[in-house]
């Protein structure tokens, strides 16, 4: 069910419902092989597959599936899960499966229920949950959908500024160029602070066991609407305690700029 908020399609928990037919269409052509992904995610990518791979995925906002294409490429998932609130990019998905066994599911994936799996070895949300409004409840639910010593891997833009979690002030207008006009449908563009998104990670429950995390400055989407103007763009993978490892704080491997913390220069 949707209701309307200012003129755009609203989900029952809150989330955006995306209608453009844009998603679709770039998403087909795009982030579908490996070297279309950025160097903050297929360096992480890369320490996972040294590890063993990926197993059982799940891809939070998977748009058409491209993700599941480019892991195939290096044979590093057993089987890959999407699921997207665009219903033309999950036709898009399943029109274009290229990574087998692959299932797609329409909707949002905190009211979704059943994903044909109780967990997974990997879950991924890449601009995601930073592209939506209950940015930490998708967090919590990708979270609770990992396997015991399994990862979340996640791609946030953050900065030594306040968090920008209001929709009205930082946006993006799904054009996914410079000719943004105001006329096309707009996704919220969340920025976090980054003492307050390492927060968030490691007081995930159950507490994580290891955060890894990479990333770098850049300047936003010229699609983008937002206050500041550079952030840094970081992937994380968040591994979950296995099932017979005790707690305690979680080891933090973060290759960041030191000055996206702002002061003090270590926020925990």
């Amino acid at each position: 069910m949707t209701r309307d908020r200012g003129g755009e399609a609203v989900g029952m928990n809150g989330n955006f419902v995306y209608r453009t037919p844009k998603l679709s269409q770039f998403f087909s052509a795009h982030r579908r092989t490996w070297d279309q992904f950025y160097e903050s995610e297929r360096w992480v990518f890369e320490r996972i597959i040294a590890q063993g791979g990926f197993g059982h995925v799940l891809d939070v906002g998977c748009a058409a599936g491209g993700l599941g294409a480019a892991l195939a490429e290096r044979d590093a998932l057993l089987s890959y899960s999407g699921v997207d609130i665009n219903d033309e990019a999950i036709a898009a998905a399943r029109r274009l499966r290229s990574a087998q066994p692959s299932r797609f599911f329409c909707g949002d994936v905190i009211e979704l229920g059943d994903f044909g799996r109780p967990a997974f070895d990997t879950v991924f949300s890449l601009s995601c949950a930073d592209w939506n409004v209950e940015t930490r409840r998708i967090l919590e639910r990708c979270w609770s959908l990992v396997a015991a010593g399994g990862r979340f891997v996640l791609s946030l833009r953050l900065s030594p500024g306040r968090s920008l979690l209001d929709a009205a002030e930082s946006y993006q207008y799904l054009a996914f160029d410079e000719a943004a006009t105001g006329a096309e449908e707009r996704a919220p563009y969340v920025v976090f602070n980054a003492a307050d998104a390492l927060r968030t990670l490691v007081g995930l429950v159950p507490a994580p066991a290891h955060v890894l995390g990479y990333g770098y400055w850049g300047t936003p989407s010229p699609s983008a609407r937002t206050p500041v103007e550079r952030l840094v763009f970081a992937v994380f993978a968040v591994t979950k305690r296995g099932a017979d490892e005790r707690g305690g704080m979680a080891h933090l491997d973060l290759r960041l700029p030191h000055d996206v913390w702002g002061e003090p220069a270590m926020p925990l």
